[in-house]
């Protein structure tokens, strides 16, 4: 049977981010590739077949990491079919394209700013308060309203060339399907659609002579729009029928990889803004705020707004660079948990007049403060948006800030609540895969597709846990074994493996496994030792011991069944009996001549039975046998060099430097 993939990708405004994720929501990988700008003036442009070619290696990137990962499963006969292709973006950047579908411009970045007085010829203030409520988004100097007057006053023979308009993202889906398509969601910052009546502003398109079929046809995000065109599918080496399924505005987008669905919950994307992000029940509760409001579950809150901390992140790095010097996140970290809450009194406006308040202050309140600013004007907003009814009753932080743990516990102690992560800087691309599978029948709704996350991210949160629990029990295990060490015992055994001409090793089960590592570790400083297998032992395997070698017996329960015969040849040969057990007084103890003391705090699973723990302890106990035989028996690297020629080790030992080994 084959095995299914959903790519989502998340084309953001310097770099598109990738995610490839299984039928279980597991991100089986991610990828992500930067986008280079052209800017002139106040303009920052891109390359048409550049964007493409960008965002199509990351998607061909992924599709060979699904090829990866369906050959890791075992099944040879299985194949990596990716379903879908689904993608959202920080849209607002249009392409205008002549009869044959070929660029006229290049493809306009939301950042570009286009004069006021421009704008103010080409829309009165009426029509510019008026956008507003019909598009969801207040009017400003850039994405498709602004560059559209520009082209106006600017340059009018483009857009008399103009024969189909369309954004980055649109642009991407036709080359990869030749259809065009646009969902409610990713077409709001054009600016062009009336977001209630989901259908093109005539009075936009007239202004600028424009007309529906000039436009992509408007859908439900979560549409399919058509299967990858078969010579593209081949040479981005996608196999099966893939479908495009058209994708949303990239916050909205982010919230669903996220889990943030329901009204009260509040969604925190730390990218180059901060934006705030509520599910609403109604639009007019988001024009409300003056935020950016958009279109946003299918089955659910069918609207959410958005407030940003416009540039924020850029601001918090030209301070960090600027007070700080080029450190690495990790020193970043270092330094904010070298400060204590409050960062000596020193906070930052983000105003390019707030440099001089750090005279006199330290880099770890300067670190600290960068963050606990950037926190504090965050909890200002929550404070305004509150007065307008939003809640935030639950915060999930997504974006790269959520790469610094240390950062998300400074916003979760300033704003005094919990900030969770989930899926943190994949969640953009990770809500294109949920979405690509609602698209092609995987989910049933976005609420089927979060609740099938959240129970295999707690599945794996628990995995992480006891694996977190599992390292601390052993190294419980290793440090409460000192205070078993009996150096009298040790001198015992350790003289007698260094006299013995034969060591023989026996155990069973785990501790059979580590007797063999035993046998081994003997035998790389010349101490012949070998495992005796407890089923041949009774059948003259232990033929090759004679009185005054040594045998090892390893058993935490000390009475294995298998054992005792061995422990009998032994003392009727004259062979000396080293036994190692948890249990003194067991019978593997009482017949042996030394006895080490094995001690388990428990085994790391969580029924405590199997041996995992046992059998690190039982391992450093034969380490520690093998270190103090070392020194007893004064043996050289030189020795060592001549039996263990092979590979790096052997590689080291013999690599002459400075004349010696």
């Amino acid at each position: 049977m084959n095995m299914k993939y959903y790519i989502g990708l998340d084309i953001g405004t310097s770099a598109v981010k990738g995610a490839l994720t299984d039928e279980t929501t597991r991100v089986v990988a991610t990828a992500s590739a930067g986008f280079v700008y052209i800017e002139k003036g106040t303009g920052k442009f891109l390359e048409p077949e550049k964007f493409v070619d960008t965002c199509m290696s990351v998607i061909g990137e992924l599709a060979g990491k699904a090829a990866e990962d369906c050959e890791k499963a075992g099944d040879r006969t299985a194949k990596p079919e990716i379903a879908s292709v689904c993608s959202c973006c920080a849209s607002g950047d249009p392409l205008f394209l002549d009869g044959d579908m070929k660029p006229l411009t290049p493809i306009i970045g939301w950042q570009t700013r286009v004069d006021w007085d421009i704008l103010d010829r080409v829309y009165t203030k009426e029509e510019q308060d008026a956008l507003y409520r019909i598009v969801g988004w207040d009017f400003f100097d850039g994405m498709p309203a602004a560059n559209l007057a520009w082209l106006r006053e600017k340059r009018p023979d483009i857009l008399r060339a103009t024969r189909f308009m369309c954004m980055s993202a649109e642009y991407l889906n036709y080359k990869l399907t030749g259809r065009w398509g646009i969902a409610h969601s990713m077409g709001t910052p054009s600016y062009l659609i009336d977001q209630e009546k989901g259908v093109y502003n005539a009075a936009m398109l007239d202004k600028f002579g424009l007309t529906e079929e000039m436009l992509p046809p408007i859908y439900n995000k979560g549409t399919v729009l058509g299967p990858v065109k078969p010579e593209t599918a081949q040479k981005l080496g996608l196999y099966g029928n893939t479908q495009v399924v058209l994708g949303t505005f990239d916050h909205p987008s982010g919230a669903l990889g996220a889990g943030v669905l329901e009204e009260g919950e509040m969604l925190l994307s730390c990218g180059t803004s901060w934006v705030e992000l509520f599910p609403l029940a109604t639009r007019e509760a988001g024009l409300a705020t003056g935020g950016l409001v958009d279109r946003f579950l299918l089955k659910g809150a069918p609207y959410c707004v958005m407030k940003s901390m416009s540039s924020v992140s850029d601001k918090m790095n030209e301070r960090r660079s600027r007070l700080l010097g080029e450190i690495s996140h990790r020193r970043f970290d270092e330094l904010i948990e070298a400060s204590q809450p409050g960062s000596g009194g020193l906070r930052f406006d983000f105003t390019p007049e707030d440099y001089e308040r750090a005279k006199g202050f330290g880099q770890p309140d300067i670190a600290r403060a960068i963050i606990e600013s950037a926190a504090l004007k965050l909890k200002e907003n929550l404070v305004e948006l509150k007065k307008f009814g939003l809640r935030a009753d639950k915060i999930t932080a997504i974006g790269g800030i959520t790469n610094s743990p240390v950062c998300v516990r400074i916003i979760s102690e300033v704003l005094g609540q919990e900030v969770g992560v989930v899926n943190g800087q994949a969640a953009g691309a990770v809500g294109s895969c949920l979405l690509g599978g609602i698209g092609t029948g995987l989910f049933a709704s976005e609420k089927d597709a979060v609740e099938r996350m959240r129970s295999r991210l707690k599945a794996q949160s628990s995995a992480l846990d006891r694996a977190r629990k599992a390292y601390e029990i052993e190294s419980e295990c290793i440090r409460e074994m000192a205070d078993f060490f009996d150096p009298d015992a040790y001198m015992h055994a350790v003289m007698l493996l260094k006299n013995a001409v034969r060591i023989g090793v026996s155990g069973c089960g785990h501790s059979g496994i580590m007797c063999q590592h035993f046998a081994h570790l003997m035998c790389c400083i010349e101490q012949p030792a070998k495992f005796i297998l407890p089923s041949e032992a009774i059948h003259g395997g232990t033929g090759f011991l004679k009185a005054g070698d040594v045998c090892v017996l390893a058993s935490r329960g000390g009475k294995t069944a298998e054992l005792i015969p061995i422990l009998d040849i032994c003392r009727a040969k004259g062979v000396r009996i080293i036994t190692i057990t948890e249990n003194m007084d067991s019978p593997l103890a009482k017949g042996a001549d030394v006895v080490l003391k094995q001690h388990v705090n428990r085994e790391t699973d969580k029924y405590n039975c199997q041996g995992t723990t046992s059998s690190t302890a039982l391992a450093v106990i034969f380490h520690v046998l093998q270190t103090m035989l070392i020194e007893e028996t004064d043996f050289k690297n030189e020795q060592f060099a001549v039996i263990h020629p092979g590979g790096a080790v052997g590689e080291r030992l013999n690599k002459m430097e400075n004349g010696k080994l």
